[in-house]
């Protein structure tokens, strides 16, 4: 998770391939690559790169 849409912004957060993320809106990255705003169960609000997701269920 990071603080912004790409690689370019600094980590917020590791994610594990078990944790979810509840996104909320998408944005692309300067390299034209698509990322997800939202956040964790924990409060945690950032970017996730979209390739490194994968549709769950909704709450």
């Amino acid at each position: 998770m990071r603080k912004g849409p790409g690689t370019d912004w600094s980590k917020k957060k590791r994610m594990d391939f078990k944790d979810t993320f509840v996104a909320y809106c998408y944005g692309y990255s300067v390299h034209d690559k698509k990322w997800y705003y939202g956040k964790t169960p924990s409060g945690t609000k950032g970017w996730v790169y979209a390739t490194w997701t994968s549709k769950g269920r909704g709450y």
